[in-house]
């Protein structure tokens, strides 16, 4: 593995968190700790979650609900990332950037002849990543040319820097242009905490990255665990980690790992949201909630196979293997956009609670 380091990087993230979650090596304490969860957020998240149970156990409304009509398979049109810009959702699909707008009810398919895997919104535009780096223009997808080896599995907003993980590696896109930080790594996943990257890549392990060297970051009781990382999301001091073999979460000091045996609908962890105090959780077999030390079945997607999971103030966005975007608002659940070919997925059923 090849390391190459720039002193482009922000010193400091631009998102103002409360404390830093310091890591070790291993799974050893770290001596900075962290600070512990605010009073008020916590019962504010208490209270929206009582209010989204008694909004099913009341509500009597008809939901739309996607029926799955095959097994878990990654090539039929999966929606493979979604970013949420206000009221609007873009997703990315094999062979389209889907454009959703909430509040009009209406949808775009900007088509492309190679498979899209990522989006993001950086400096005010919105980039999808696929075989080439795309710049969204109206209702055209324009190649940013920036010599980048490999497939784009992930982007991510890192302050001035747009990073860009490949299956080759991992670069920067800057003011000053494009850079390889680290080659010969299959980069999978990114996110920051206030002091750094975390770097998540497929079957080389877990690192994070302070702007300068990448450090590896792994559990001495076996460290495999962390060889292949689907996905990471970090927030109210706490990182969060899903791998094909459970969802692992870092406090500051010390890692918790949750599977099926605690209540996850499946060991392969392929998507997490963290934005709220309630974390979103997408599996093979299902959504579920994390809140306050355990899992929550999510009504009427529950069992939903998910790529993708997102939330959108109260609403949870979910894509689907099968191309599917569907939205959970309240205790209605119902699909914004369906990109299977007719004939290959069976229509959405209608049912009541």
């Amino acid at each position: 593995m090849k390391l190459f380091f720039s002193r482009l990087m922000p010193g400091l993230l631009i998102v103002a968190l409360l404390a830093a979650a310091g890591c070790s090596d291993s799974d050893d304490t770290d001596g900075d700790g962290f600070v512990s969860r605010v009073i008020d957020s916590v019962a504010l998240a208490v209270a929206e979650n009582l209010q989204e149970t008694v909004l099913v156990e009341e509500t009597e409304a008809e939901a739309l609900v996607v029926a799955a009509v095959h097994e878990y398979d990654p090539t039929v049109r999966a929606i493979s990332d979604i970013f949420i810009d206000n009221d609007v959702i873009y997703a990315t699909a094999d062979g389209a950037l889907i454009v959703y707008d909430h509040s009009s009810k209406s949808d775009r398919i900007l088509r492309s002849e190679e498979p899209l895997k990522a989006v993001e919104k950086h400096l005010g535009d919105i980039y999808v990543g696929g075989d080439n780096l795309f710049r969204l223009e109206g209702d055209s997808l324009v190649t940013v040319d920036g010599g980048m080896v490999g497939t784009i599995n992930t982007l991510y907003s890192y302050g001035p820097n747009l990073m860009i993980g490949t299956t080759f590696g991992l670069y920067s896109k800057t003011v000053l242009g494009f850079f390889l930080l680290v080659d010969e790594m299959d980069i999978t996943a990114l996110v920051a905490d206030e002091r750094g990257l975390w770097v998540g890549t497929g079957g080389q392990g877990l690192y994070r990255y302070d702007g300068e060297e990448f450090h590896p970051r792994y559990l001495n009781r076996d460290r495999s665990l962390f060889e292949y990382v689907n996905c990471l999301d970090f927030n109210h001091d706490h990182l969060y980690l899903g791998t094909p073999n459970g969802l692992y979460i870092f406090d500051g000091g010390r890692w918790e790992e949750l599977t099926t045996a605690e209540g996850l609908p499946s060991d392969d962890v392929r998507s997490i949201d963290a934005s709220r105090w309630l974390v979103s959780i997408g599996t093979p077999s299902g959504t579920v909630s994390w809140f306050n030390g355990e899992f929550y079945p999510v009504d009427r997607i529950g069992e939903q196979p998910v790529e993708v999971v997102r939330a959108m103030e109260r609403r949870i966005i979910v894509g689907t293997p099968d191309g599917a975007l569907v939205m959970k608002s309240g205790p209605v659940v119902k699909t914004l956009v369906q990109m299977t070919p007719p004939g290959e997925q069976e229509l959405a059923a209608k049912t009541s609670f």
